[in-house]
């Protein structure tokens, strides 16, 4: 209802073929609703091609690539996304690490300076 001039210039008369192409698009609108994340690039592609062939065989397919195309953009972008967040979390880690050996080092310090507190100087030592 969106697209009615989908098949206006499809080429072949074989009610057939155009149905079994209508099937493929159909079939590629349900492919294009799942998570950008989940596609490879390899099918990304498969997809691409699969678009030109039915362009070239006369159906007007302009949406649907744009749809493939958008789809293409936040999948580079969910995984740039992830990238910064796996980096954001080791350093995070890094952090830690780096806060807890100080912590240890404080304590140690504190100790020491608790038992040089707590030492008393006879009169002997003073003399």
């Amino acid at each position: 209802m969106k697209h009615p001039d989908i098949a206006i210039d499809f080429k072949l008369n074989c009610k057939g073929l155009k149905t079994a192409y209508m099937n493929t698009i159909i079939s590629l609108i349900e492919t294009l609703c799942r998570p950008p994340k989940s596609f490879s690039e390899t099918e990304l592609c498969s997809i691409d091609s699969d678009l030109r062939e039915l362009t070239e065989a006369g159906f007007k397919l302009d949406w649907l690539k744009t749809k493939l195309e958008e789809v293409s953009l936040l999948r580079k972008k969910e995984i740039a996304d992830d990238l910064r967040v796996q980096k954001l979390e080791e350093r995070v880690k890094s952090v830690q690490l780096t806060l807890s050996d100080i912590i240890v080092e404080l304590e140690t310090e504190k100790a020491k300076s608790a038992a040089a507190a707590s030492k008393l100087l006879s009169f002997s030592d003073i003399i």
